[in-house]
């Protein structure tokens, strides 16, 4: 930071002049207190907020019914960080290489699937320690209203999720430099949020009765489904169908079998399942996946053990034809 913008040490708060400039990159609605933490994670990292190295950003919360501001940093900030502080220290400072989990739980050092990972670890040391750290995709990854996954979510999953992993894990190295905040890859499920209702403008000088027509006395619609919510239903049960498929089932009836084992009731295949069904099953992958392989090396054991304890049907044959001969 250089000029008239620069943030000395010796500031205490930000200037009336660093304030409007703040403005005019898009900080609005923040408290004051919301600027003065702005304030000391700016001083505190080093990182130029009037550059964008560090920024503050409003979301709207619809539990709450407000805007909450978040402190975000790029992952190239973080890695900025945390070679300064290691420098400052004396300390040594490095990465493993990045893994990625499939739906089995395996884990790779390259990712060429058609599919997102569902997860990513990234491994740091500092100074003779190891910090690792995991980040499942469905809890990170950014989708849109019609439930499909965001440009960058669906172009380059890969990448995506690594960054919130190597985020996550500079974090745990490096908490006094990186606690609090946050990447703008790590807040995209933050953005599928609802937002804001539109305020309506109403003109004080025009009578109340003149802004619309009194509403007809109609009866309530029946509710209809979410705007997106077939797809996002069409897209649990794809990934569904892939958890089994590279679980190990390969006919309907297992599928089935171990569908019906997993919701509590008897299910066909995934058409029969509701989206409420679906979610926690995808959200969990690695869990449904163990579960799933569970039960068709138990199916396949069972079926093994009965092709055992049952009679051949040509010694059978044979036994009877022996017998007719003898008589």
């Amino acid at each position: 930071m250089s000029g008239a913008l620069a943030i000395t040490q010796d500031q205490q708060e930000f200037s009336e002049q660093q304030l409007a400039a703040l403005t005019q990159l898009g900080v609005t609605n923040a408290s004051k207190g919301d600027l003065a933490l702005f304030f000391n994670q700016a001083q505190r990292t080093g990182l130029d907020p009037f550059s964008r190295q560090i920024y503050m950003i409003g979301r709207y919360s619809s539990r709450d019914r407000a805007y909450k501001q978040t402190i975000q940093v790029g992952i190239d900030g973080f890695r900025q960080i945390a070679h300064k502080t290691a420098k400052q220290c004396g300390e040594t400072f490095g990465m493993e290489d990045t893994l990625w989990a499939d739906n089995k739980g395996r884990w790779h050092d390259l990712w060429l699937g058609n599919v997102p990972p569902a997860a990513a670890k990234v491994t740091v040391l500092r100074n003779g320690q190891r910090f690792s750290a995991v980040a499942v995709f469905n809890e990170y990854a950014g989708f849109t209203k019609d439930g499909e996954l965001t440009s960058m979510w669906a172009s380059k999953p890969a990448l995506m999720i690594a960054k919130c992993a190597e985020a996550a894990a500079l974090r745990k190295a490096f908490p006094a430099d990186l606690s609090g905040l946050y990447t703008a890859d790590e807040m995209s499920q933050a953005d599928n949020e609802a937002q804001p209702p539109t305020p309506v403008v109403i003109d004080p000088t025009v009578p109340p009765t003149m802004h619309q027509k009194p509403p007809k006395m109609t009866p309530p619609p029946q509710a209809q489904p979410e705007l997106g919510e077939d797809k996002l239903l069409n897209r649990y049960r794809q990934m569904m169908s892939t958890i089994l498929q590279e679980s190990g089932v390969t006919s309907k009836q297992t599928a089935g079998a171990v569908l019906s084992l997993l919701v509590g009731r008897t299910v066909a295949a995934t058409a029969d399942m509701s989206r409420d069904e679906l979610k926690p099953l995808i959200e969990n992958g690695s869990h449904t996946a163990a579960r799933v392989r569970e039960f068709v090396q138990q199916t396949n054991q069972e079926a093994a053990k009965q092709a055992d304890t049952t009679p051949d049907e040509d010694v059978i044959q044979g036994e009877i034809i022996n017998d007719k001969e003898e008589e």
